[in-house]
């Protein structure tokens, strides 16, 4: 496998020239070129085989006693999270002892770093802080973003993102005024079952390890942080934790050298800063069954320094790890590691009397003096390149938000993407295809634990979700089985797994018992969030089809998963490590990606904060002036998803639901370019429709009507002639008293509702009960509000009277519902087959467009829905999740014209059809000639192409949209509030849905503050302006 240190750079290209010598950071003779920003990196090549000219490190020498000396040699723990306590017991080891450093574990930031401030005010000498940070800061404190384990790392084929991994823990390490990462672990992990180190390393494979951790290292070092690699001489092979007894290495030299030993002589070659020697027993090297490794002149000065050549810094483990503490007293313990070789003695107990004893040995010769002052001086060099010269104090202000940059999250989210590993595909099951022949259930394992993860399943398909707890009973396992006979495809997501093998890593045998039983039966997709080493709990045969190893739980690896699984990301990663005969390290298989839309942050491809902010001011400031309720604000560049937002509420009740992704609105005349133009475009790509093909063609009108000689494409720019719209709904009211008024010009008591200028409604009139009843039946089949139904002719008896409506003499364009109504019959006409079956056979399903629907009662949750008006007149009652189109309600909510209700999320999968020239999802709907011919203008006297809606370019006339967007952009708006638009240039979409309607029609002030074109105008700047 090749390192590359940033695309393009080539480890072997890079020339690190030292004479033996210990490097804090990169020399100023490597030369490398990345785009991150370097801050403050050491340039500075240290050599400890002669004499410094550092003048501060002479002075504060010359101060020192021999105690002093020896002190700055003990780096003690920490614990910000801690009582006062612990606060007290270092100040006094700071004041009485002048101790070297500190290495901080559990607590917070902003107490991390008021804790650092106040020790290194106490001291005489500045401070040298490490922390264990082999995952970042989150390693040991909280309200930091967490990166990946170095397994999941190891899964990377590219592996200059470690490097800029490293990078980015350097700049928060610096931050909470950290000079030393005790990372990376350089141990090859080829033991499944070891307890400590497991998904702390890099994997298996000597050269995977060791080009990772040299990238890490360099990350580090780069920006001017130490890094240090450990557990020398190698904790990976073995079965026990150092923490609690001595791990025993029972291999000879040989192997050694070729394993254990391999990636820290390449780390060492590299020039890293500093090494831990852990705690062992490696008979081959200590010639001893006792003797830890750690205590041994034989691995730290023999083989560490003669052998290996490292001058650099050497750091013991934690001495307070039973892998050394129960070989003598501790006092003697510290003096024995100095004695070893070992400079600085981590996390030491008996802090006084381990410095008097040492000093007592220097003075009885047994510690020579000059290992001492030698030991101290390497300690303040590095001090001195860790900038402690010149120290200043800490700043608290926006720590938390500066360890949580959006730069470190981008980053994250890369890691998990590329390192996500596919090792199973039979069938090339993964990325999902044909989705309207599937039926999915998620299975989540662990309830509760996989709710990113179903999330993301629901934004690319209709997702039957079932869980059962990580402790089910074998009844719970049966009931579960039988609920999932219905589906074709399963995806179980066995969540929040062990990391440690002693527990089985979490897998319990009901559970792979179960999935392996269901492999046999159905097509099984199995996700596992954690160790890889899992996979080696399954039975050997009946395997699901595909398996996917995600390495964590986090919510980064579950929605990257999901996106796998639906062909949105490809997969890239290869197992670090083998799990047993089925699974060999090295091993994994690369999916298709872009094969739909996936979802991004907008830093991920360069759209601002800024531009992001501008969308949520715009969406704010228009719910605050009652422009609207709430609203959906989705965009799309690229294939790529980067704002789907849901803003306010559904009412302008403060108790009412929160709008969200998720909520389902009425699109209105939106519809005409999401259901019935794509049935046209289809149509006429079969030749069963021409756009000069005429209404009498497929519609009997009588022999005097002009209306059949209309065009299909004067139906589609609206240049027919036909009324713009008419209010056949109030035809169908009645007065109750005096039956024989229902109308009056002049308002009054008994007529006080105005319905148009100088037109009054009876006070007491009701719906014609002849035509509608509170009771559905055979008679009222045809549902047009809660409790008020039709009769079956009513459709009829609607188009009949269009139909008869008179007709413009010229063909001007003039915006008409009637000629989409009219491509409705036609459709149906020639397909024989209803508008709302073929929307969901032809596009929606296919599609995954789960929420896009006629009639969305009769499948989803009202409360789900957010309301149109309240239809005072007509239904009397506020409507929810039926057309607010009268007219589309008098034909039984399916209608040309209106009647679909979708969410943002899914109107951008087919919109994205269009954007891709007719292609999504592996699946062809339109040749890119039909896209092109019906999105771009008709006519040099109609904007209009066929269908759509597009900019005015002719100066001085109304345009749909603003300035910003291409003259070959497309799109259309409804009543209700919404809007979706195209742009082949930017490959910009853009959807806006909004209730703006509610409670009152009449509200036109989302259309007067121009909130959706501003908005469009924001996102085409962002996406033309993308760095």
């Amino acid at each position: 496998m090749n390192l590359y240190l940033c695309d393009g750079i080539h480890l072997s290209s890079i020339r690190i020239m030292f004479n033996t010598a210990f490097l804090l950071s990169l020399l100023t003779a490597v030369s490398i070129t990345c785009s991150a920003k370097v801050d403050n990196p050491i340039k500075y090549k240290i050599s400890f085989q002669e004499k410094q000219n550092i003048p501060w490190v002479d002075s504060v020498m010359a101060k020192l006693t021999l105690e002093e000396k020896i002190a700055q040699l003990f780096m003690v723990a920490g614990y910000s999270s801690k009582s006062q306590d612990n606060t007290a017991q270092l100040l006094q080891l700071v004041n009485k002892y002048h101790i070297g450093g500190v290495i901080f574990f559990q607590g917070g930031p902003k107490s991390q770093v008021q804790l650092t401030n106040r020790l290194q005010k106490s001291s005489n000498v500045p401070l040298l802080i490490g922390m264990d940070a082999e995952w970042g800061p989150s390693m040991r404190l909280d309200s930091i973003i967490r990166f990946p384990r170095q397994m999941m790392l190891g899964a990377l084929q590219n592996d200059s993102l470690v490097f800029e991994m490293g990078g980015e823990i350097a700049r928060q390490l610096k931050r909470l005024g950290v000079h030393i990462n005790f990372a990376p672990v350089a141990d090859v992990n080829n033991n499944p079952n070891n307890p400590v180190i497991n998904t702390r390393s890099f994997g298996e494979n000597r050269q995977n390890t060791s080009n990772k951790a040299i990238a890490y290292m360099l990350g580090l070092q780069e920006n001017g942080i130490l890094a240090c690699a450990k557990h020398f001489p190698g904790h990976g092979d073995t079965d026990k934790d150092s923490h609690e007894t001595l791990p025993s290495v029972l291999f000879e030299k040989d192997r050694l050298d070729s394993l254990e030993l391999y990636p820290f002589r390449k780390l060492f070659d590299a020039g890293i800063s500093s090494v831990m020697v852990g705690h062992l027993m490696v008979p081959s090297l200590t010639h001893s069954s006792t003797l830890p490794t750690s205590l041994s002149d034989e691995v730290v000065i023999d083989l560490l320094q003669k052998t290996l050549g490292f001058k650099g810094l050497i750091f013991t483990d934690a001495m307070n790890m039973k892998g050394v503490s129960n070989y003598r007293k501790p006092s003697r313990v510290n003096a024995l590691a100095l004695m070893a070789g070992n400079d600085i003695l981590v996390y030491p107990n008996e802090i006084g009397e381990s410095i008097q004893k040492i000093a007592r040995y220097v003075h009885r010769g047994r510690i020579p003096h000059e290992e001492i002052e030698a030991k101290c001086r390497k300690v303040l060099t590095a001090k001195y390149f860790a900038g402690l010269s010149k120290y200043t104090p800490i700043d608290t202000t926006n720590i938390i938000n500066d360890l949580n940059d959006t730069k470190y999250l981008v980053l994250k989210r890369r890691l998990c993407r590329e390192a996500i590993t596919v090792v199973r595909n039979d069938y090339d099951l993964i990325p999902f295809q044909q989705l309207d022949t599937l039926s999915i259930a998620y299975v989540e394992l662990d309830s509760g634990m996989g709710t990113p993860f179903l999330g993301m399943l629901n934004n690319y398909a209709s997702i039957h979700h079932y869980s059962l707890p990580r402790e089910a009973t074998n009844n719970q396992i049966d009931s579960l089985k039988r609920l999932l006979q219905p589906h074709n495809l399963i995806v179980f997501g066995y969540h929040n797994l062990d990391a440690r093998p002693q527990f089985n890593f979490g897998i319990r045998h009901e559970m792979t018992d179960f999935i392996s039983e269901t492999s046999t039966q159905k097509k099984v997709v199995l996700c596992l969030f954690g160790s890889p080493y899992a996979l080696e709990k399954f039975p050997l045969v009946d395997l699901p089809a595909s398996i996917v190893v995600g390495y964590d739980n986090s919510t980064e690896v579950q929605e990257m998963t999901a996106q796998i699984l639906f062909g949105a990301i490809g997969a890239k990663g290869m197992l670090p490590v083998s799990a047993g005969i089925n699974f060999p390290g090295g091993n994994g298989l690369t999916t298709e990606g872009g094969l739909r839309l996936s979802y991004v942050m907008p830093e991920e491809i360069g759209i601002s904060k800024v531009a992001m902010a501008k969308i949520d001011s715009i969406a704010n400031f228009a719910i605050l002036q009652g422009a609207t309720p709430g609203c959906q604000v989705y965009a799309a560049v690229d294939g790529k998803i980067f704002l789907n937002k849901g803003y306010g509420k559904q009412t302008y009740n403060s108790n009412d639901q929160n709008v969200s992704s998720g909520t389902v609105y009425d699109v209105a005349s939106v519809t005409k370019v999401v259901a019935t133009l794509p049935i046209v475009m289809q149509l006429f790509e079969s030749k069963k429709l021409s756009i000069t093909d005429s209404l009498g063609k497929f519609i009997s009108f009588p022999r005097n009507n002009s209306k059949k000689n209309i065009y299909t494409w004067q139906l589609l720019t609206h240049q027919g002639g036909l009324k713009e719209f008419l209010p056949f709904h109030l035809d169908y009211l009645t007065a109750i008293w005096p039956k024989d008024k229902l109308y009056s010009t002049v308002p009054s008591d008994s007529f006080p509702l105005r319905i148009s200028s100088g037109n009054y409604i009876n006070l007491y009139y009701q719906l014609n009960p002849t035509i509608f009843s509170h009771h559905n039946g055979r008679d009222y089949p045809n549902q047009i509000a809660q409790n008020i139904y039709a009769i079956k002719s009513l459709k009829d008896s609607i188009y009949k009277k269009i139909d008869r409506t008179l007709q413009y003499k010229d063909i001007q364009y003039r915006y008409s519902d009637h000629g989409f109504i009219y491509l409705q019959r036609i459709i149906e006409s020639i397909t024989k087959t209803p508008l709302d079956s073929l929307t969901q056979t032809r596009f929606y399903c296919p599609l995954g467009m789960r929420t896009t629907m006629y009639k969305p009662t009769e499948s989803i949750s009202p409360d789900s829905i957010a309301p149109t008006e309240y239809d005072f007149l007509f239904r009397k009652q506020v409507v929810r999740g039926f057309v607010h189109d009268q007219t589309a309600a008098l034909l039984g909510g399916v209608a040309g014209n209106a009647g679909i209700f979708s969410n943002a999320n899914d109107l951008g999968k087919l919109l994205q059809v269009f954007l891709q020239n007719g292609s999504y999802g592996g699946k062809t709907y339109f040749k890119p000639e039909t896209v092109k011919f019906f999105t771009s203008a008709f006519s040099i006297s109609n904007r209009r192409g066929l269908g759509w809606d597009k900019p005015e370019t002719i100066p001085g006339k109304p345009s749909p949209v603003g300035l910003t967007v291409s003259p070959s952009s497309y799109g259309h708006s409804g009543f209700t509030g919404t809007l979706v638009w195209v742009d082949p240039e930017t490959k910009l979409v853009f959807v806006f849905l909004s209730n703006r309607v509610f409670p009152n029609a009449e509200n036109t002030k989302l259309a007067k503050m121009n909130i959706r074109t501003d908005m469009l105008d924001v996102l085409e700047e962002a996406v033309k302006g993308r760095k």
